[in-house]
């Protein structure tokens, strides 16, 4: 963390007043992978405990909502009335609304049922980014591409208003504990407080140098933190504007971040790989978390911070305890009842630790990344012990037979490879469609002579530009296909035509062959 002496002592001032609790007495253990959840095909964008501990909700950029039951023997309800990627999510505080912001310009509000039910709110003009219930459960803000923050009564069924926000596009926001203030952050590299009821701007923040990814308030309102492309988070105070610590998270840019419902943690996410997890009392990291391949994009708390998700490039969903402090024995059952227990455990020193201030000592514990997350932890952490490893697979029942299960797990991966090869299969066929509109559309302006009617028309393949630098009289020809579906040049007897012109003319009149 860089050195912001006032701001720091103005952070221990908050702690001493209660701002945030210490906890002298931590639990001295490390975050424990307890589940997997694998349904999506393609990258996970957004995740979401249900506040009645019953659920996790999922979306992803291939246009539909998960929510996974805890219960076990359940299937997960599956939404997909979107048309295009989902970018947004946030749970009413009763847990039985879902609202989603999709690429396809559209939120749609789901009742949380095996029947999906849901109504589309069509007002944004661009790909919606980011969404937002009230505490109350009244209020949900959204922001899009079209620049603009808007805001609805949900009860009421009512849209409320628009805010011009920024001069490029608004990829997050959020909305203070008690609806009283808006925070937006986009890619102009600003971030924005609005007064909800007039909607004028408060302030405008300016320390970050790239676009802004993700901006979340603290649980009791007094803090913004924020992270962006520029590799960092800064944590702000929400009533003076002042930043109060700024880290140099992550290796590459920061795609979000959420606060442990205790206000003490922050986690957050990166195209790096990985997962951190903040101390904010101290100002150092405290976990980094190499559970995924690719880019991790999606992590949450769940009601009272007990259990947290992630979630990435790699379509795999990762349940975990976090082991952090709490205000609530929460207590999942079904995650419980299937911890994880292969991670092997091995302390050393790693030149891999962030240049944090007074944190030369970072420990690091690795393990079979086929199997387990690799975990790296700070000074004050110890590591879990030593385990001996547990084949364990999604589909966890004690009444199936293991072979059954086994079998199983085959068969669902190898439907996974079928949608797979469909969806590179459609992909083709879309090809070949556009090609051969393409080709009907240049014989239609040849007459039966061969002779062009329009010479401008020519000009309508992509590939053919070099036609209509060519005069009329020197592209007389006749065209015709061969068996393997190459174009040729067929040039009328007694016509004179040199070398130069039939290398050009072969450059818009071969049609490539594809192989499928």
């Amino acid at each position: 963390m860089d050195p912001i002496p006032e701001e720091n002592n103005y952070m221990s001032s908050l702690y001493n007043t209660g701002m945030f609790q210490r906890q002298e007495e931590a639990e001295d253990t490390n975050p424990q992978s307890l589940k997997s959840f694998k349904g999506h095909r393609e990258r996970i964008t957004r995740i979401e405990f249900n506040p009645n501990l019953k659920q996790l909700i999922t979306t992803g950029n291939d246009a539909v909502v998960h929510v996974w039951n805890y219960k076990k023997n359940s299937r997960p309800y599956v939404f997909d009335a979107h048309k295009g990627a989902i970018n947004a999510l946030s749970v009413n505080p009763s847990g039985n609304l879902i609202a989603t912001g999709s690429s396809d310009k559209t939120i749609r509000i789901w009742n949380n049922s095996m029947e999906g039910f849901n109504k589309a709110l069509k007002s944004h003009t661009g790909p919606v980014r980011d969404l937002c219930f009230s505490c109350d459960g009244q209020l949900l803000l959204s922001c899009s591409d079209d620049k603009t923050l808007r805001m609805w009564n949900i009860t009421e069924n009512k849209f409320l208003a628009t805010i011009a926000a920024h001069k490029n596009w608004v990829r997050t926001c959020h909305m203070s504990p008690d609806s009283t203030v808006l925070i937006s952050g986009s890619d102009d590299t600003t971030i924005k407080l609005w007064d909800s009821t007039t909607c004028e701007e408060m302030a405008c923040l300016t320390d970050h140098t790239g676009m802004i990814n993700s901006i979340r308030f603290h649980p009791d309102g007094s803090c913004i933190a924020s992270g962006a492309t520029d590799n960092t988070i800064k944590i702000w105070d929400a009533r003076s504007q002042r930043l109060l610590q700024h880290y140099d998270a992550h290796g590459k840019a920061v795609n979000s971040i959420n606060f442990h419902p205790s206000g003490n943690y922050l986690i957050s996410t990166s195209q790096d790989a990985t997962v951190k997890i903040w101390d904010l009392r101290q100002g150092s990291i405290l976990y980094t978390l190499y559970a995924h391949d690719g880019t991790t994009s999606a992590a949450a708390f769940s009601t009272y911070g007990n259990y947290f998700a992630t979630g990435g490039q790699d379509t795999n969903i990762q349940i975990w305890k976090s082991n952090l402090e709490s205000n609530n024995p929460e207590y999942i059952e079904f995650f419980e009842d299937s911890v994880m227990k292969e991670t092997k455990v091995i302390n050393t020193n790693t030149d891999q630790a962030p240049n944090l201030e007074g944190k030369e000592d970072h420990k690091v514990i690795e393990g079979d990344l086929s199997k387990a997350p690799h975990i790296e932890i700070g000074e004050n952490q110890k590591p879990v012990p030593e385990a001996e490893p547990e084949e364990k697979t999604l589909l966890e029942y004690e009444e199936v037979p293991e072979a059954f299960r086994k079998t199983l797990d085959k068969m669902v991966f190898q439907l996974d490879l079928v949608g797979k090869t469909v969806g590179a299969l459609e992909k083709r066929l879309n090809y070949s469609e556009n090609k051969m509109t393409e080709v009907l559309e240049y014989f239609k302006n040849i007459d039966n002579d061969g002779n062009f009617r329009d010479i401008e028309s020519a000009a309508v393949i992509d590939n053919s530009e070099i036609v209509s630098k060519l005069s009329p009289d020197r592209i007389k020809k006749l065209i015709d296909f061969n068996e393997r579906d190459e174009a040729r040049v067929k040039v009328r007897p007694n016509e004179e035509v040199d070398d130069d012109f039939m290398r050009e003319t072969n450059k818009f009149t071969t049609i490539p062959q594809r192989k499928f």
